[in-house]
């Protein structure tokens, strides 16, 4: 190719303007040496997992060979079931081949290359649908860079949908045109495999593209034409999952077992007055009208077409371009209800993370409409200057009114009028009449004004002294330098054994550099090292670990959106999951005070204090007796933990060889405390119910002194009492309250709205331990708790004090408030009994275990979830698993010496392998059946037409020689 055809080559040109759109939207990340990587989840969850992924390939690549199971993942997970995004993401490759030092530099280069791909693909599908040539650049440009991308940027999974939507669309386009499911096929099996997540939610609004296309564009509309129609594109989604049958098993086994708790959150049918507000401005300005990446600001030559559309849809003629504007008040219509948004959230929390669908068809309507030649008709000019300027009117009133009630910064502010001053240039240049020799130049200035209304906005938020736009971005090197220092670095080497490590749950990873302190950062920290631990990655916590915290009443972790499990420094626990270490830092607590550990001086460094279990703790152990899972869930959960030390639970069907054990002859340490309240300070108790007048308000409960044992506090059904408009208004608007005064009361609480935030911590001596942390309306997590039971740890002696410290004001209700005690007196002799049973593992390999025990018979329990995959082996011969313990897996085994291997492979793989076989064969033959067709048997099967429209329709398209020509298309596409 000639370098005057690549000039003129489309995609040559948008990777030009792309890469100068791109430098100055990124300016102040390269002269303040910032990265792209958020502090938040760019860090805590992204940045470990692309780690983990380097270990995987470089365990490859020595001929280690590739295991399914990770160990890292908290009491371990299939790899592929919580990490597909990341192995099936071409882009997570680009970052992994950057040094663990400059893989923060990775991070920003991979997802500069998803925007330039999401853009490439916008494109694509614009040329495809016959736009001009600018209309193409306009619209790929507007794609690539609008404002959701950096709301979104701190969660590499969020791209691949966004790339991905325009092909989907496309392939629905494709399918429609010539009855083809290629592309459908391959695409749908793909995402459904990799994010079946972001599937749904894309499978709701494609779908709905797909139904309002075939009532608004086919002239058949016939029941049985639309079951066939709907039949087939079912059927080509359905081959898809065959294709990708085996990934497709990992990933919905794992969804299978995911949570399925009580949710413990409320869904309005509309937003807030504050909200409904802000919807407007958040296309203008950098603010989010709700939470979860609500941002939706676009190019503002996009947004200066919104009247043209509100045009179009009147345009009975332009069905084609009205199409893709209903489809985007479709979208805005969902966006306006939190119901809809809950519906596409999973039934969950409202969210917008797919509001990068809105912004497709929203930019895709706008491309259509930008044509210079209409505007060239005095009638339309003028119907859209009016419309234009009604638009402005509204639009800026409503952000003046946001900025009057303080919901908009100066920032915002300065934010929307770059916006309008690029929207007004955009109109004027649209109807400024022009000769037609110049006519080309006016396309050239469209192009040229989305390029500056991409980066001016762009550039004057990332800002540093003006907005700060940037300040949650890590600093380069800031990332590995804060992972070399952390607390569970170099464990790896400690053992050659097998064993777990907790994390004291207070530690957080703080460092002096400023790094802000994030409570979900630990959860990852064992991911990055390759560490098996019993925290879990936010995602991939199993639903049997879940109810099985939940009836031992551990809510460690159970903060906002976060599932991160501890064991709460529960010495029972840690023991039954084979936790050898717990670290903590030296700065936080010099003793761990858990009963069977210890500091160990070998192990511990400046950074870090680790403790070792006292006991040779083991993944296995035999107990020789038993009790039934009904009679386990009669005890309280502070006997449950303690019987697990004395008898294995499993159902009550059982039939095997161990002895059953009177439940009520198992040891239960556990004494409730009566106690006074010996201080408050600003906080006033009322029966149940607490008003906390000041922040870090508290109270100082009294009881015996404590002697050997662990301290637990138990607070059942605790929840904040919002405080609503009606009750500040019945506290300040008095008979005689003057009118300015009730003037300046609406001005400050017309938008309130009822939160129910609160932190709550229990402080005993030096120990502080957070009880709950709950931010927003609702916990937007899947747990619905209100019982909080705490361990304030192990006391060999201390006085019977305890803290309760409210750390925001507010009114608290609960049913009641106990503190209790386990002795720690009987431990000893329970876990000598364990020990002299334990499973000795010999070997931890790539999907396999091997060890052996010698007992005298009974149940093996193993602290493996029983999430399915595993297989048992005893002396060579398998031997069926069963649940124990209510969460894991374990089996019978006959007194005596017995070698055991446990053997895992995904749940269905032969039958997923043998359903991809079938997909295969399907697939092939579809190709030899279309191609069949295209030699001459056409079929009769038609494609979707308009209805004529009394005129020769042409849109202009761009040869190869730069001349123009006309083709069949609608007049909207069209220069005049």
């Amino acid at each position: 190719m000639s370098k005057c055809d690549l000039k003129k080559n489309i995609y040559f040109q948008f990777t030009i303007l792309f890469m100068i759109t791109g430098f100055f939207v990124f300016f102040w990340f390269l002269a303040g040496g910032k990265t792209l990587l958020m502090q938040a989840d760019g860090f805590t969850q992204q940045y470990p997992i692309v780690v983990h992924l380097r270990h995987s390939l470089g365990e490859l690549l020595r001929g280690h060979g590739f295991s399914f199971w990770n160990w890292s993942t908290g009491l371990g997970a299939d790899k592929i079931a919580n990490y597909s995004p990341y192995y099936f993401d071409p882009f997570t490759y680009v970052m992994a081949i950057f040094p663990p030092a400059k893989m923060d530099i990775g991070y920003g280069v991979a997802m500069y290359l998803r925007l330039y791909t999401a853009g490439l693909f916008m494109l694509l599908y614009l040329k495809r649908n016959q736009l001009e040539r600018f209309q193409c650049l306009i619209g790929a440009l507007s794609y690539s860079y609008f404002m959701w991308v950096y709301a979104a940027g701190g969660q590499m999974s969020f791209f691949i949908p966004m790339i991905t939507f325009p092909l989907l669309i496309m392939s629905i386009d494709e399918f429609d045109r010539s009855g083809k499911p290629f592309m459908l096929t391959l695409l749908t099996g793909y995402l459904i495999g990799i994010t079946p997540y972001f599937a749904y939610m894309m499978a709701f609004i494609a779908g709905l593209y797909a139904i309002v296309k075939y009532f608004y564009l086919d002239r058949k509309k016939s029941i049985l034409d639309f079951l066939k129609r709907f039949g087939l594109l079912a059927g080509s989604i359905g081959l898809g999952m065959l294709l990708f049958a085996p990934l497709i098993s990992i990933v919905l086994t794992a969804l299978i077992h995911s949570p399925k708790g009580e949710e413990s959150f409320s869904v309005d049918i509309v937003y807030s007055l504050k909200e409904a507000i802000l919807m407007i401005p958040a296309f203008f300005t950098d603010h989010q009208f709700i939470k979860n990446y609500s941002c939706m600001t676009l190019c503002a030559v996009i947004l200066a077409m919104f009247p043209a559309l509100v045009m179009n849809l009147r345009d009975k003629k332009e069905k084609q371009t009205r199409l893709y504007t209903v489809m985007f008040f479709i979208c805005l219509i969902i966006l306006s209800f939190p119901v809809f948004g809950s519906v596409l959230n999973g039934f969950n929390y409202p969210h917008a993370r797919w509001i990068f669908m809105l912004q497709f068809f929203l930019i895709t309507a706008a491309c259509k409409v930008l044509s210079p030649a209409q505007f060239e008709v005095k009638t339309y000019r003028r119907a859209f200057l009016n419309g234009f300027v009604l638009y402005c009117c509204v639009v800026g009133f409503v952000i003046c009114v946001a900025a009057f009630f303080q919901l908009l910064t100066a920032s915002n502010l300065i934010l929307a009028l770059i916006n309008f001053a690029i929207m007004f240039f955009t109109v004027l240049t649209l109807i400024y009449p022009v000769d037609k020799e110049v006519a080309d130049l006016r396309k050239k200035a469209l192009v040229l004004l989305c390029v500056v209304g991409i980066c001016a906005p762009y550039f004057y938020y990332f800002y540093p002294i003006l907005t700060g736009g940037f300040s949650d971005r890590m600093n380069e090197g800031m990332t590995y330098k804060i992972f070399q220092r952390s607390i569970l670095k170099g464990m790896d080497t400690f053992e050659d054994e097998f064993y777990r490590v907790d994390i004291n749950n207070h530690v957080n990873g703080h460092t002096d550099e400023g790094y802000a302190d994030y409570y979900h950062y630990i959860s990852n920290d064992n991911v990055y090292y390759n560490i098996p631990t019993v925290y879990y990655y936010v995602s991939t916590i199993d639903s049997c670990l879940y109810e099985f915290n939940t009836l031992m009443g551990n809510n460690d972790g159970t903060t906002t959106r976060v599932i991160s499990f501890s064991n709460d420094g529960r010495a029972r626990l840690d023991f039954l999951q084979d936790v050898q270490y717990i670290a903590s830092i030296p700065d936080d607590q010099k003793e761990v005070r858990n009963y069977a550990f210890t500091a160990d001086p070998s192990l511990s460094n400046d950074n870090r204090v680790i403790f070792k279990n006292r006991w040779d703790v083991s993944l296995g152990y035999v107990y020789p007796g038993y009790i039934t899972e009904s009679e386990f869930l009669e005890k309280t959960p502070l006997a449950r933990e303690q019987a697990l030390m004395q008898a294995a639970v499993v159902s009550d069907d059982y039939q095997g060889g161990a002895s059953r054990l009177d439940p009520k002859a198992l040891t239960d340490d556990t004494k409730e405390l009566e106690y006074t309240i010996e201080k408050t300070d600003n906080v006033k108790i009322n029966g149940n119910i607490i008003r906390v007048s000041k922040a870090k308000g508290y109270i100082d409960l009294r009881f015996e002194d404590l002697e050997d044992c662990e301290l637990y506090v138990f607070i059942e059904n605790l929840n904040r009492i919002p405080v609503t408009y009606e009750d500040l208004k019945k506290q300040n608007i008095k008979e005689d309250t003057t009118l300015r005064e009730k003037a300046q009361f609406l001005y400050k609480n017309l938008l309130h709205e009822p939160a129910e935030n609160f932190e709550l911590y229990i402080v005993k001596d030096s120990r502080r331990e957070r009880l709950m942390d709950y931010t927003g309306q609702n916990n937007q997590a899947v747990l619905a708790t209100t019982d909080y039971l705490r361990n304030m740890g192990y006391y060999k002696k201390a006085d019977g004090t305890v803290r309760l410290q409210f750390y925001t004001a507010g009114t608290y209700s609960f049913d009641s408030l106990k503190i209790y005690t386990v002795s720690a007196k009987n431990f000893d002799e329970q876990a000598d009994r364990l020990v002299s049973n334990r499973m000795n593992v010999t070997e931890v390999g790539n999907d396999v275990i091997r060890g052996n025990v010698d007992s005298e018979g009974g149940i093996l329990y193993l602290s493996i979830l029983d999430s399915g995959g595993w297989k048992a082996y005893v002396d060579g011969k398998q031997t069926p698993l069963k649940t124990v313990n209510t969460a894991f897996i374990g089996l019978d085994v006959e007194p005596g010496y017995h070698d055991i291997e446990l053997r895992y492979t995904p749940v269905g793989w032969p039958y997923a392998w043998i359903g991809t076989g079938i997909g295969v064969l399907s697939f092939i033959g579809l190709i030899f059946r279309f191609r069949r067709k295209a030699n001459g048997n056409d079929g009769d099967r038609q494609p979707i037409k308009e209805k004529a429209s009394g005129k020769v329709q042409a849109s202009v398209k761009d040869n190869e020689n730069g001349k123009k020509t006309a083709s069949g298309s609608d007049k909207g596409d069209k220069s005049k």
